[in-house]
């Protein structure tokens, strides 16, 4: 404030020079707003057409490249058709997805009960809040992948690697996860409880052993109030 005044009370000039661009600049943020505004538009809106699974032909389509590495697990997948897929709330309950390149998707909050993404590459998606019960996750790449507050009661993880993946607040329970990698992956312990519980194996891809990338050897879980203390009788005609 204090520099504006010295400014305006310098002369006449100044202070026609300054008035305008004070003037301007709300304009100025005004249409930088709105550009921005219309960019998101576009990115996160419903004019991004709906993902159909391999919707079109290979022959009509031009393949989409996601520029990752190939993903450990050797994937065998479909040409990509569409660059950006953002399925927020959409409903894909039991639909099929097998050997889809769904990396950096977008599935939050979907109804994804029952789908089937086995043989698929999806690294880097974000499935944060849907509801995947039941689903085939079998033989994917889910690294660097948002499960957080995911549904996955029942779901098929058998062969899958799910390195630096984040599955806070999640519901993992009767989930198949033999010969999966879960390297570095997030998981609340009351969780990683029943995982360990039934994790067997070794993931063909990484050669980690199941049990070892839980770190289920050196969790120590909660055994109860008292537990291991001795109780010993006592005579209550003792005196």
């Amino acid at each position: 404030m204090r520099n504006r005044v010295t400014l305006v009370s310098a002369t006449a000039k100044n202070e026609t020079k300054t008035n305008d661009a004070v003037n301007q600049a709300p304009q100025k943020a005004l249409q930088f707003s709105a550009a921005f505004a219309a960019t998101l538009t576009v990115l996160l809106s419903s004019q991004l057409p709906p993902f159909v699974a391999h919707a079109v032909s290979v022959a009509e389509s031009s393949s989409v490249t996601s520029g990752l590495e190939p993903s450990a697990l050797n994937l065998q997948l479909k040409p990509r058709i569409q660059e950006i897929i953002m399925e927020s709330k959409a409903d894909h309950d039991g639909e099929d997805f097998t050997n889809e390149d769904l990396t950096g998707a977008i599935f939050a909050e979907a109804g994804l009960k029952g789908a089937n993404f086995a043989g698929s590459d999806l690294r880097a998606a974000a499935f944060s809040r849907s509801v995947m019960y039941k689903a085939n996750l079998s033989n994917c790449d889910m690294t660097d992948t948002m499960l957080d507050y995911v549904v996955l009661r029942g779901a098929d993880m058998r062969g899958s690697i799910f390195k630096n993946a984040n599955f806070i607040r999640s519901d993992l329970g009767e989930t198949d996860v033999t010969d999966a990698d879960f390297t570095e992956a997030i998981i609340d312990k009351y969780q990683l409880k029943y995982l360990c519980s039934v994790a067997s194996g070794k993931n063909a891809a990484t050669d980690v052993d199941t049990r070892e990338s839980l770190g289920c050897e050196m969790v120590e879980f909660y055994k109860g109030f008292n537990s291991g203390l001795s109780v010993k009788a006592v005579d209550a005609n003792r005196k």
